[in-house]
């Protein structure tokens, strides 16, 4: 009878211990996700900030001393265009740092899936919900 107890009890502090160690990595993968997304949206802000002041000092440059324009009315036309033109190039070079770093430093299983899916490419995310 004592040895059944035993086996029992035995059998319980695994279980605990399994449910423990997957209640621990999932808060981990959560702290961890949650880290690189803020890191990833300061690196989304700095590079999309990087090229909206280079494609103004190129416009700029274009403007006034290529096409030696002395009126400002070109920088004016011009400058919501390069301010949509540097959001979406920003977008770009952000999803391909943040692919470039989660394979280079073997994130994928570290972060929750539905980060990790996100910056999947195109062929990646097909043949992943393909195989559902």
């Amino acid at each position: 009878m004592e040895e059944n107890e035993t086996a029992q009890h035995g059998f319980e502090d695994a279980e605990e211990k399994a449910k423990r160690a997957a209640f621990i990595k999932k808060t981990e993968m959560k702290h961890r996700s949650t880290i690189f997304m803020i890191v990833a949206s300061v690196v989304e802000i700095i590079v999309t900030l990087v090229i909206m002041v280079g494609l103004y000092i190129l416009a700029a440059w274009l403007i006034y001393k290529v096409f030696k324009s002395a009126s400002p009315l070109p920088f004016q036309i011009a400058y919501p265009l390069i301010f949509i033109l540097g959001m979406i190039l920003g977008f770009i070079v952000y999803k391909r740092i943040m692919r470039f770093g989660i394979d280079k430093f073997n994130l994928r299983d570290k972060l929750r899936p539905d980060i990790a899916d996100h910056y999947l490419t195109r062929k990646e995310w097909k043949d992943k919900n393909n195989r559902k």
